[in-house]
């Protein structure tokens, strides 16, 4: 999941297409029109874009709660605002490249000037490969218990919901 755009959010959906993985972009345009023409942000590093039409700033909720967990390299204020919307959604792992320049070079002593209840996970590493790899097992651990709904429990849910709606119609 990325921004959609140009810069690490494209680099990053290369390397992620590379690695053979689905990528989805939220864009901050309305439709591929927008993100193109008037945004001028590219559409192939992409597999599937959603186009929230929520401009830069109103996006970032959007991108954060569809994961467990983010990376954060350089940036600007967009780059703290994406870091402050997932700091807020809670139960998230975030990665902070340091060293990488931008906002993300403030983080640590920002982070460490804050009292939280959200139960995220911050983790600071100035390698890349080393901060990936411990984003992931901190993702991999928090995930271990979860044991996903088999189909027929999931078919289940469906069955008990049509019958309730059959008997509430009398049918």
């Amino acid at each position: 999941m990325t921004g959609g755009t140009s810069g690490i959010p494209f680099a990053a959906a290369l390397a992620a297409q590379a690695a053979g993985a689905l990528v989805v972009g939220i864009s901050p345009a309305m439709d591929p029109a927008e993100h193109v023409t008037d945004l001028g942000k590219p559409l192939d590093s992409n597999d599937l874009i959603v186009y929230s039409g929520l401009r830069f700033d109103g996006r970032s909720p959007l991108i954060v709660r569809s994961v467990p967990g983010m990376f954060f390299v350089g940036g600007e204020f967009g780059t703290l605002n994406e870091f402050t919307s997932a700091w807020l959604s809670g139960n998230k792992v975030l990665g902070v490249l340091e060293g990488s320049g931008g906002v993300t070079d403030q983080l640590r002593s920002l982070v460490g000037t804050i009292q939280s209840n959200w139960d995220n996970v911050v983790l600071f590493d100035s390698s890349p490969e080393r901060l990936v790899e411990r984003v992931c097992a901190e993702i991999d651990a928090r995930y271990a218990t979860i044991v996903p709904a088999t189909e027929d429990e999931r078919h289940q849910d469906v069955r008990d919901f049509v019958q309730r709606f059959l008997v509430q119609e009398g049918v």
